[in-house]
């Protein structure tokens, strides 16, 4: 293993935003595609957030990640029960992935060889991540 980081963004809400909420505009009859304001600030919530544990050089070789989001406890739910209502969680996790692609943590994300996603009522709200960068010639499980 060549790095291991571990950390929790605390937040009181959870953006409900996702990678795949972009827009089009038809410019001269072709379509262009941005992304939406809603999308926008949730990346800047996500970034102010996971910045400051950002390595100080990108991962090499192969990543694992793990990321649990922690959404506040929602009435008649017990802590750590499974969140299974939208935002969908793959699109949630996309977003914080392309942010920390923005920031460094890696090179580029097709590093990114295993992904652990888990959405779920806690009564610290936030989202924790753990990165694990693997020696280039490292292979197996």
């Amino acid at each position: 293993m060549t790095g291991s980081i571990r950390f929790f963004v605390p937040l009181d809400k959870i953006p409900s935003a996702t990678a795949q909420q972009k827009g089009v505009k038809v410019i001269k009859g072709k379509p262009h595609f941005f992304e939406k304001s809603k999308v926008s600030e949730a990346k800047e919530i996500y970034k102010l957030g996971i910045a400051p544990h950002t390595p100080i050089k990108p991962l090499n070789g192969a990543v694992r990640v793990d990321i649990v989001i922690q959404y506040p406890m929602a009435k008649g739910k017990s802590p750590l029960a499974f969140k299974m209502t939208r935002p969908d969680l793959d699109n949630t996790a996309k977003l914080i992935l392309d942010v920390m692609t923005d920031l460094g943590f890696w090179y580029d994300d097709g590093q990114i060889a295993q992904l652990n996603l888990t959405k779920l009522y806690h009564e610290e709200s936030g989202i924790l991540i753990r990165v694990d960068g693997f020696d280039i010639n490292r292979t197996g499980i």
